[in-house]
């Protein structure tokens, strides 16, 4: 909460009705979604969205969580958080496409520049700068 005096959160203190923050939508343009339900994806179905962490101790960890992964289908897609948090625009990310549906996505726990992908006969680690 901006002026609260004790620090708390949201999740400690209700947010008085004018501090409210606005939701932030992420959301696939127009054009990726039809192209990806037109190459053979029936409908658009996201695996749980997850944040990168770090440990505590850390000492990147001032920058927290910034980078956000999904999947739906062949595709994995990942949100700039910052960016979604400065300009409100939840329509920029990245899109990587993999031969076989995939099964789960996550950070390498600890940091944020490498993904791993589970797919169905395969696990696989990318980069994030190659998606």
């Amino acid at each position: 909460l901006p002026d609260d005096p004790k620090d708390r959160t949201g999740f400690q203190k209700s947010f008085p009705a004018s501090q409210k923050p606005l939701p932030k939508r992420l959301f696939l343009r127009g054009e990726h979604l039809a192209y990806m339900c037109s190459n053979g994806g029936s409908e658009i179905k996201f695996t749980p969205a997850r944040f990168n962490t770090a440990p505590a101790d850390d000492a990147d960890t001032r920058c927290g969580e910034r980078i956000i992964v999904t999947s739906t289908g062949p595709y994995v897609i990942t949100w700039n958080l910052r960016q979604v948090l400065q300009t409100g625009k939840g329509d920029k990310y990245n899109i990587k496409v993999y031969p076989e549906k995939v099964v789960a996505d996550n950070f390498r726990f600890g940091q944020d520049r490498s993904i791993i992908v589970t797919l169905p006969n395969d696990v696989t680690m990318i980069r994030r700068d190659q998606m």
